[in-house]
Order: C-alpha cells, then sequence, then structure tokens
C-alpha cells in the first residue's frame, strides 16, 4: 500500500498501560523476526499498518513474517481512519515497553510525515522511521490448507532446541495428513525423527 507520505499527520492516543503492554507483545511476538541485514535496512524495523480493522504490526526478515493485530475497538484510543504504513525503529518499541505501568498519563503519539512524536507525561521522543517500501505482506499470507494440526508451542520450541544442540541447523519438514501424528524429520541428519501428537479439536 502506498500513501502520500509528506501529507500525513495524524495523532492517537493510548493509555499506558496499553501502549507499553502492546510494545512488550510486540517485542515478544514479531521481535524475532525483524530483519538484522543492514543491505535491506526498511526490514529493520516494525511496519505498523493502519487499517480498516485495526493496527498490524509486522515484523519480516525475508525468510519469515510475524505479524500481530491491534483491533480498534479493544486497544486503541482516538484512532486515525486514514490507512497508512510506517517503519518503526525498533528502538521506539522497546522505548514503549519501558514505560511505568501504573502513570495515569495518557501516550500521545503524532506521525506527521516520516516522524514520530510520542508524548508521556514530561517526556517527549521523536523518531524518524525508516524510509523504504515494505513488502506487501498480505501476500505471503497462505490460504488454510485442507489438513490442519494444532501443535504444543513449547513442546515445538524443546525440539527445536533439540535440533540446535546436536549442532543441526539443517531444514526441518513436517509430514501432516491432518489426521495421524506429526511425522518431523530433517534433512541434516537421516538418524534423527520426531513424532509429535496433535491436539484433538
Amino acid at each position: 500500500m502506498t500513501d502520500d507520505h509528506d501529507a500525513l499527520k495524524t495523532t492517537f492516543s493510548l493509555s499506558v498501560k496499553q501502549a507499553r503492554d502492546i510494545a512488550i507483545l510486540v517485542g515478544h511476538a514479531i521481535g524475532h523476526a525483524i530483519g538484522r541485514n543492514k543491505t535491506r535496512y526498511y526490514l529493520n524495523g516494525v511496519y505498523l499498518h493502519n487499517t480498516a480493522e485495526g493496527f498490524k504490526a509486522v515484523g519480516t526478515d525475508e525468510i519469515r513474517v510475524a505479524i500481530y493485530n491491534i483491533t480498534h475497538t479493544d486497544v486503541v484510543e482516538s484512532l486515525p481512519t486514514v490507512e497508512f504504513g510506517r517503519i518503526i525503529p525498533e528502538e521506539a518499541v522497546i522505548w514503549l515497553s519501558k514505560l511505568h505501568k501504573k502513570s495515569k498519563h495518557p501516550v500521545i503519539f503524532t506521525i506527521e510525515g516520516m516522524k514520530l512524536t510520542i508524548v508521556h507525561e514530561n517526556f517527549s521522543v521523536s523518531y524518524v522511521c525508516i524510509d523504504g517500501v515494505f513488502p506487501d505482506y498480505m501476500r505471503v499470507i497462505p490460504a488454510l490448507p485442507a489438513a490442519t494440526v494444532k501443535l504444543n508451542a513449547r513442546l515445538l520450541g524443546d525440539m527445536a532446541k533439540a535440533l540446535e544442540s546436536t549442532g543441526n541447523s539443517a531444514a526441518v519438514t513436517l509430514h501432516v495428513d491432518g489426521l495421524s501424528p506429526v511425522h518431523v524429520t530433517t534433512d541434516g541428519s537421516e538418524k534423527l525423527t520426531y513424532v509429535m501428537m496433535s491436539y484433538h479439536y
């Protein structure tokens, strides 16, 4: 999507708890997917996309995409109606996550052109949004396949750590038919096989 970068000026506010909680959740949920490559500098931040459904915070390193949805009705006050997208420096998310959660003062966000200003109590910080064209992340979201399974996230993480501990960083293949347990194999070791039981709906 595109917008007039120079003409955009919008202001909205969040309670300090909302701003802090969202920043922490965004950091945890998509921080691992944010790019770190200086060549593709436009990936080194959180893409804040305001849509008709709400804000979407997106991180990608062009290998994986993580999206955190922030609905209008549940979270945001004084939300702008104009659709826009800005690549916010990760430092801004980190700053918000450190706000004192018991403060009664709102956090006011102003985006003017490519400048983001955040005001809270007597503090005001400004960031220059990262220039560049963020990838069209909506195009890579696949339609739900005919066969789906529900796995335990902690056990899946344990499996990934186990693979790393063996020095294996090759690709992992999940064999799924939607009925049987998930059969997990790795290209780097023919001797290593996992089977994970799926949750029953």
